[in-house]
């Protein structure tokens, strides 16, 4: 709790500075980290106290890695007392020491050399991402880079199950129950048959500009049973992949061709903010206000058909009576002597 000192912090990270004020009645190493981590302009730096055997130390980390994340910090106004936890790069002395200087990761890859502002490397190699665990200068790490089958067999394995789910969905949706004569709700739904139809182009259709080896679903093994799902033969898609790797990939993600592409743009299609999906079921949300409008108004009538057919059988009502009265009083004066 023992005072450091008041006045202005300027912290400055990769061109960015904040100015932080320190308030005289709030001036404790932990004031002074509550006011630099809490500060909305903050340059990208986190403040920490270490608390050792010859008291707490101040400790002021960048939050990000690389060269560009040198911390400068010095101060202004005040009692001067927060020289010291000031810190100039390009002075020889500092009241702060630098623990660990920014810097950037770098390795050589066949020869060339390739710095990172962090220790993963995702542009060196095209496709490779770099993970460097730890600082081996001089010794020459051979890094193998190969296709994984077994990833690839995950892929269209999910791929077939996900193809397969859809399918089971649509059909029962459409479905008809001879038995029981029950229809499901979208059965005839042009949108519904439409969409059926279109997973089915999209997936049977064959990919062209491709080796003619691998042109089909079929040809890696996929074959599309009586119901519209697809079945896998496993041995078949192994020898594929072990044959040509590249092209059993072309054949699922060819830019402008590939089946998965198609298949993402029908889905994109339907199931958009503008595709027909949404068109259909703003059109279904209207047709139901529409009804309920309908039923609203006819509310409206029947109570008004049961006001006006009330107000005449109390009418009637009350007509009897008065007749029932009337006969009455004639039966009485008629069967009284004259």
């Amino acid at each position: 709790l023992t005072p450091v000192g008041h006045g202005t912090l300027s912290i400055t990270v990769d061109g960015n500075t904040s100015l932080i004020a320190i308030d005289p009645a709030a001036n404790t190493l932990s004031d002074i980290r509550a006011a630099i981590n809490d500060d909305p302009t903050n340059p990208g730096v986190r403040a920490t106290i270490v608390n050792a055997a010859d008291g707490a130390y101040l400790v002021v980390t960048s939050k990000d890695t690389g060269a560009n994340q040198q911390i400068t910090i010095s101060q202004t106004d005040g009692d001067g007392g927060l020289a010291a936890i000031t810190f100039d790069p390009n002075s020889g002395t500092n009241p702060m020491v630098e623990d660990q200087i920014a810097a950037d990761a770098a390795v050589f890859i066949d020869g060339i050399k390739v710095t990172s502002n962090s220790n993963t490397i995702t542009d060196a190699i095209e496709g490779v991402t770099l993970d460097l665990a730890k600082a081996d200068p001089g010794n020459v790490i051979p890094v193998n880079i190969e296709f994984d089958e077994l990833a690839a067999k995950t892929a269209v394995n999910e791929f077939v199950s996900a193809y397969n789910a859809v399918t089971t969905t649509l059909g029962e949706v459409t479905k008809f129950d001879a038995e029981s004569g029950v229809a499901a709700p979208l059965l005839g739904d042009p949108l519904v048959r439409g969409l059926k139809s279109s997973l089915r182009r999209d997936l049977n259709s064959p990919i062209d500009g491709l080796n003619d080896t691998f042109r089909t679903l079929a040809d890696l093994g996929l074959q599309t049973e009586a119901n519209g799902t697809l079945v896998l033969d496993a041995d078949k898609l192994a020898t594929a992949l072990a044959s040509n790797f590249d092209d059993v990939g072309q054949l699922f993600a060819k830019e402008n061709g590939g089946i998965a592409v198609k298949l993402n743009e029908l889905i994109d299609n339907v199931l958009g903010g503008t595709g027909t999906f949404d068109a259909r079921e703003k059109t279904l949300n209207d047709r139901l206000e529409r009804i309920q409008d309908q039923r609203d108004q006819l509310e409206v009538r029947m109570d008004s058909v049961r006001v006006r057919l009330t107000e005449q059988f109390n009418a009637m009502d009350r007509l009897v009576a008065n007749l029932n009265q009337t006969s009455t009083f004639l039966t009485q004066q008629l069967g009284s002597p004259g």
